[in-house]
C-alpha cells in the first residue's frame, strides 16, 4: 500500500545546506519546496509517495546548491526553485 506523507526536513552535520530525512529509500519524491524563513537559514518541506511495506527507517541525505557552485559526482537533482533573486537546487546524495 503506497501513500503520500509530508517531510521536514531538518539541517545536518552542521551545515545549513544539509538536510536529512528518514523516509523508506524507495521512496517517490514529489517536490513543493516551502522555505520557512527563505534561505540559507530556512527549512525545507517536501513529500514523497511512500511504500508502507519498505523500512521506514532510511535516512536519505539531500543538500541545496545555488547557481554555479560545484556538485559532487554523487547527488542527483531533485528540484530547482525560485527565492526572491535566487535560484536554488536542491540534490540527493546517492
Amino acid at each position: 500500500m503506497n501513500r503520500v506523507y509530508k517531510y521536514k526536513l531538518l539541517t545536518a552535520d552542521g551545515r545549513p545546506d544539509t538536510f536529512k530525512a528518514e523516509m523508506p529509500e524507495g521512496s517517490i519524491l514529489f517536490v513543493e519546496i516551502e522555505n520557512e524563513p527563505p534561505l540559507p537559514l530556512g527549512r525545507i518541506t517536501l513529500w514523497s509517495r511512500v511504500d508502507l511495506m519498505d523500512d521506514p527507517d532510511y535516512v536519505r541525505t539531500f543538500r541545496v546548491f545555488g547557481t554555479g557552485h560545484d556538485i559532487p559526482a554523487n547527488y542527483a537533482h531533485v528540484h530547482t526553485w525560485r527565492d526572491s533573486q535566487f535560484i536554488w537546487h536542491l540534490f540527493e546524495e546517492g
